[in-house]
């Protein structure tokens, strides 16, 4: 999981013409968009110490500002952000340590972000963002940027280099961890209906120290999900289309639940929301165009197993050829259940996909194939998106 955002900054520039001293120009996101996905699953993240960049001044992990050679060494510098419909006037005062047009300085100041409108924002709109900037106490000018505020469903998952069309780009799979929110009210209520089912008596993660209780588990929240009415859908479309950054749309848990439907990304991580709950570590899979669900189902071993959640609605399938340890797992009144042979189908495709692709999922080389294990993600510092806080200002 690649964490160094001081790498990506490079690609971020609107120019990468030389500048004379005292120049500056906007520096922003590729094609002038902002993800509130990505601004809010990384709003406590910092970058280590180790992987500081000196020629950032002020947020190490910004993405918006200017780019300035200074006039002379020790120059002060004050460079003001402000859109009222997303952010607090935001501001960075500091030196530009060095002078001459060799020293290139990116100054971003640490943006006060609205969350809750950025929450809010389900459709793509244009917004204006105002920079201006001081040199030496003294007025060095301002402009008016127009970026284009994403959904905050579309993930931003890959940054691809416009000058280099064989580079893999930087990776930003990691921000579908953000989708996963496991202090959501909704995961409560499905383990409450799992419960009533009666598959099993109580959720005990690993507790019992056997995989097939784990199994059980996993089994019980299929179940009730299945019979809750969730259905594949295959909607990863965006509303726009860049040859810089590729992004999926992904529902938040309330909009699967509440529409009934779930693409590969959407159903995985709400099963990566409910197993996270139960303390049963889950991880978002991903290969070529698609996504399915691991979680470890041995605490000891940290054996992951892989379940194609795009089965969720599938009921054709013939509960043959099931362990026979299987099926003793759960009572046998389930085994007619629809649920019972979808996801012993669903265990096996993406058991299957994952032995078939270990390798791949180990090198840098095979930038499509990522497990995203959500414990690390957390430890990395994504937040859940629905655990957004508005705080007013004082």
């Amino acid at each position: 999981m690649k964490t160094n955002l001081c790498a990506i900054l490079v690609l971020f520039a609107l120019s990468a013409s030389p500048l004379l001293a005292a120049e500056w120009e906007p520096f922003c996101l590729t094609e002038r968009m902002l993800f509130p996905s990505a601004l809010i699953s990384m709003a406590t993240y910092e970058l280590p110490e180790e992987d500081q960049d000196d020629s950032v001044l002020g947020d190490q992990t910004g993405l918006m500002g200017i780019s300035i050679a200074a006039p002379k060494k020790d120059t002060d510098v004050e460079v003001t952000l402000t859109c009222e419909s997303i952010m607090e006037p935001s501001v960075f005062k500091g030196k530009l340590p060095a002078g001459g047009k060799e020293d290139v300085y990116h100054v971003l100041p640490k943006i006060r972000y609205k969350y809750d409108a950025l929450v809010a924002n389900k459709q793509a709109r244009p917004i204006n963002i105002s920079i201006a900037v001081k040199l030496g106490g003294k007025d060095g000018g301002s402009t008016n940027e127009n970026v284009t505020l994403r959904s905050i469903n579309e993930c931003p998952f890959r940054l691809l280099d416009p000058d280099d069309k064989n580079a893999p780009g930087e990776d930003l799979s990691y921000l579908f961890a953000g989708y996963v929110n496991e202090d959501h009210p909704l995961v409560d209520k499905i383990l409450k209906e799992a419960l009533k089912l009666g598959v099993v008596n109580a959720f005990t993660g690993y507790q019992s120290g056997d995989p097939l209780e784990v199994y059980k588990q996993v089994y019980a929240v299929w179940h009730a999900l299945q019979k809750a009415g969730i259905k594949y859908s295959d909607i990863s479309t965006t509303s726009g289309t860049s040859k810089v950054v590729l992004s999926q749309h992904v529902r938040l848990l309330d909009d699967s639940l509440a529409n009934e439907q779930a693409n590969c990304v959407d159903g995985s991580v709400l099963f990566a929301s409910v197993l996270r709950k139960i303390g049963i570590e889950p991880s978002l899979v991903l290969v070529p165009g698609h996504c399915y669900l691991g979680f470890v189902s041995d605490r000891e071993s940290k054996k992951l197993m892989g379940l194609e959640t795009t089965l969720i609605s599938a009921k054709d399938f013939k509960a043959d050829n099931i362990p026979e340890a299987f099926a003793k797992v759960v009572n046998e009144k389930f085994h007619k259940e629809p649920s019972w042979a979808s996801f012993n189908n669903a265990m096996a495709a993406g058991t299957s996909d994952l032995v078939a692709n270990a390798k791949k999922f180990d090198t840098e080389e095979e930038p499509a194939y990522r497990l995203i294990h959500i414990s690390e993600a957390r430890r990395m510092g994504v937040l859940p998106i629905g655990s957004a806080v508005q705080k007013k200002p004082k």
